[in-house]
């Protein structure tokens, strides 16, 4: 079985990912975009607090993990 990766643009000596993912996590709330090749957002998703504590770790890890998910499924692209 094969697996399909995402495309790539190859840039130099190196292969580059076609979208990138910018996360914020505060303590009022998460926020995650996509950023094409081109420089564009393709989506911007909000999710719960992501403010780390040391209690908290665990559960701010999922959320950040959660909305990156979700902003990179409404652009459209695959996680790797």
């Amino acid at each position: 079985m094969t697996r399909s990766r995402s495309p790539r643009s190859r840039v130099g000596s190196f292969t580059r990912p076609a979208v990138f993912v910018g996360v914020d996590a505060g303590g009022s709330h998460t926020e995650a975009a996509v950023i094409g090749a081109s420089g564009a957002v393709l989506a911007r998703v909000r999710g719960e607090a992501g403010a780390v504590t040391p209690e908290n770790i665990a559960r701010v890890a999922r959320v950040i993990a959660r909305t990156a998910r979700e902003a990179v499924r409404k652009a459209g692209a695959r996680p790797p």
